[in-house]
């Protein structure tokens, strides 16, 4: 019963975030700092270069924009709309690893407060970097539990690419790797 009910939490959480995507506007993007991601992003679709200063922007969200650029063109609604999706991974690694530390019941709080957390909800449907590093992060801590309890050198090697992308989205995240290093 508790793993349907896992279903329609994560159903929830998704449909928040693309009603709240969907409702932006189609034609504009609402924060100063999507205008540079998105202008990197453009510029990777179409010309398959990375071009930006040391400063300007992380690549972990661009080089996203970029592909669904390529995909469908320069449409901030499916740019948002694929942004939102990612909350999926975030909702269900949070289910995951309330599971294995914890119970079903502790999971399924944990994911529909993840689901429902307004600024969660907010931060899926504009084009920034603190979304995916929350997603990334949990994706981290996910890999790390999966690891430990299994000792699978697989968990391991998703776990430091997790923590890698996690960094590359925002390098305060490397302070995450030696507290990584002794779960293994």
């Amino acid at each position: 019963m508790r793993r349907h009910a896992f279903w329609i939490v994560l159903g929830i959480g998704l449909a928040a975030r693309l009603w709240h995507a969907l409702m932006l506007p189609a034609d504009r993007l609402v924060w100063p700092d999507e205008h540079r991601y998105d202008q990197i992003g453009w510029t990777l679709a179409q010309t398959g270069r990375y071009e930006s200063k040391p400063y300007d922007a992380t690549p972990v969200l661009p080089v996203f924009l970029g592909g669904v650029y390529a995909a469908f063109g320069h449409s901030y609604v499916a740019a948002r709309v694929c942004h939102a999706l990612t909350a999926a991974l975030l909702i269900a690694a949070v289910y995951g690893v309330g599971r294995r530390l914890f119970d079903d019941g502790i999971a399924l709080l944990g994911a529909t407060g993840v689901a429902l957390y307004p600024p969660l909800i907010y931060l899926s449907g504009i084009l920034y970097a603190e979304h995916f590093a929350a997603v990334l992060l949990a994706a981290t801590v996910y890999a790390l539990v999966r690891h430990v309890r299994s000792g699978q050198l697989a968990w391991a090697v998703a776990a430091g690419a997790a923590a890698g992308l996690t960094a590359l989205c925002r390098p305060a995240y490397l302070l995450v790797a030696p507290l990584a290093a002794l779960c293994l």
